[in-house]
């Protein structure tokens, strides 16, 4: 188990900093290549209605901040085992946020990555308040842009039949995302551990 205030650095084990806020991981510096690529001047494609709003890599997550995020679209996966939560945000290869000029936690997007093949979204999610703003769609043009040189860029969602899949499958397209099928591929994953 992960104490508050341990301080955990990328492939490291815990360790117990003093000098961390209760209930706040750090992670080491952001990998190398994971910085924030230049703007092209005049580009406004990856900016969204958000005048304020910055995508930013970060490397410390505050529990509380994180768990109200995860909790905001109900994904209990997460909620009901903070430790885990934390534990999974520590170990990604990289973890965006988007955030109002005030610095409020609106979305965020995590990926799991070999930084040169594959690159796997792990988690996409936005509070409910903020939805149809652009932020979704910011956080993943800015993944788009940080592993254009991925050979596969990959995530999974709900069926398109599931309550709120068709409006999921409707955007992952408008970013230019298909269907395994569509790329003459197929998926699968073993039975989901709830253990």
């Amino acid at each position: 188990m992960l104490a508050p205030g341990a301080r955990v650095r990328f492939g490291g084990n815990p360790e117990v900093s003093a000098a961390e806020p209760a209930g706040r991981m750090t992670i080491g510096p952001v990998p190398p290549g994971i910085g924030r690529p230049p703007r092209r001047k005049g580009d406004r494609s990856r900016m969204p209605s958000h005048t304020d709003l910055r995508i930013a890599a970060e490397s410390e997550f505050d529990r509380a901040e994180f768990l109200a995020l995860y909790a905001s679209v109900e994904w209990t996966g997460y909620t009901e085992d903070p430790e885990r939560m934390l534990r999974g945000l520590v170990n990604s290869h990289l973890v965006l946020t988007a955030r109002d000029g005030a610095g409020t936690l609106l979305g965020m997007a995590r990926t799991i990555s070999d930084d040169a093949a594959v690159c796997y979204v792990q988690d996409l999610l936005v509070h409910p308040g903020h939805h149809r703003a652009g932020i979704g769609r910011a956080l993943v043009e800015e993944l788009k842009e940080r592993y254009r040189h991925c050979r596969f860029v990959l995530l999974s969602t709900e069926a398109e039949s599931a309550p709120g899949g068709a409006r999921n499958h409707a955007f992952y397209r408008s970013l230019g995302f298909l269907s395994l099928a569509e790329k003459q591929m197929a998926g699968f994953g073993l039975p989901r551990n709830r253990g």
